[in-house]
């Protein structure tokens, strides 16, 4: 529903319900509601990670990516450009969290 509080870890929301580095305290997430469809989006997207002897390293979600999840929620021609520029921040705050064990 939007703009509802989604009851979840935020650390699993971000990464796509994957946890890193240990639980995190669950809390409450709110969304408003200019941002679900941002949201629904990005977690349709899949992240570009790069794997090696290291570990693995989470790049983010690139801009393809990203244009296939709006093609399959059918998002409009003229929301893409803002709705890419909201999935971009919010790849830039999961980035940490999933490479807090890398």
């Amino acid at each position: 529903m939007p703009g509802a509080a989604l009851s979840q870890d935020a650390a699993a929301f971000f990464s796509g319900g994957q946890t890193h580095g240990g639980a995190a305290a669950a809390e409450s997430i709110a969304v408003m509601a200019a941002n679900w469809l941002a949201v629904q989006v990005y977690m349709a997207c899949q992240w570009t990670v790069l794997a090696g002897f290291a570990g693995m390293h989470a790049q983010g979600i690139s801009a393809q990516e990203a244009r296939a999840a709006m093609a399959i929620h059918r998002v409009p021609m003229a929301r893409r450009q803002d709705l890419l520029r909201r999935i971009q921040i919010m790849a830039e705050a999961a980035r940490p969290i999933l490479n807090k064990s890398a």
